[in-house]
């Protein structure tokens, strides 16, 4: 997608952009987020999860459906933080259907969440549904000011490494 709709709000805007891509389900989605609830369960030493752009929006969506397995079956959610660079919202981890703020009724993203965006980003609106998915009282917002890309500079790194184990630090 070359040009990112321009909407009043990030949620409009994502959905604007779903619209034009035809409205796409995610059809793996059960499959990917099974599979990697199976990797947690076999690896005992992860507690938070990274993701860029599209990579985000599976973590996000991994972290909706240990919610939704917390709620309903008991189980004991194993991420405890999220970093998310350029990241996209959530789908449906049952239905594969995209997900914003304005239409979940549901609880939000809980654990801390750090969100590195860029201002020149084109595709910063779906950053920002991430973020607005998440709880406020939780999530930490950090603008790099370039575009869709995970920043390099060493004094931007540095910004951003105080930021991340200030929320490791929390939940340890």
């Amino acid at each position: 997608m070359r040009d990112f709709p321009k909407r009043d709000t990030p949620e409009e805007a994502i959905k604007a952009a779903a619209k034009a891509a035809d409205d796409p389900t995610f059809s793996c989605i059960v499959e990917v987020v099974d599979s990697l609830v199976g990797i947690l369960d076999s690896e005992d030493d992860i507690d938070g999860v990274i993701g860029f752009s599209e990579g985000a929006q599976v973590a996000a969506s991994l972290i909706l459906e240990e919610q939704r397995r917390e709620r309903e079956l008991g189980r004991k959610p194993r991420i405890k933080c999220a970093i998310f660079f350029g990241g996209w919202p959530p789908v449906h981890p049952v239905t594969g259907q995209l997900l914003t703020a304005d239409d979940y009724d549901e609880q939000p993203i809980t654990i801390p969440t750090f969100h590195v965006v860029g201002a020149a980003d084109p595709f910063l609106d779906g950053s920002m549904a991430l973020y607005n998915m998440c709880d406020p009282d939780s999530a930490d917002l950090f603008d790099h000011g370039a575009g869709h890309l995970i920043p390099r500079s060493k004094q931007t790194a540095e910004e951003m490494a105080l930021v991340a184990r200030e929320m490791i630090n929390c939940i340890a």
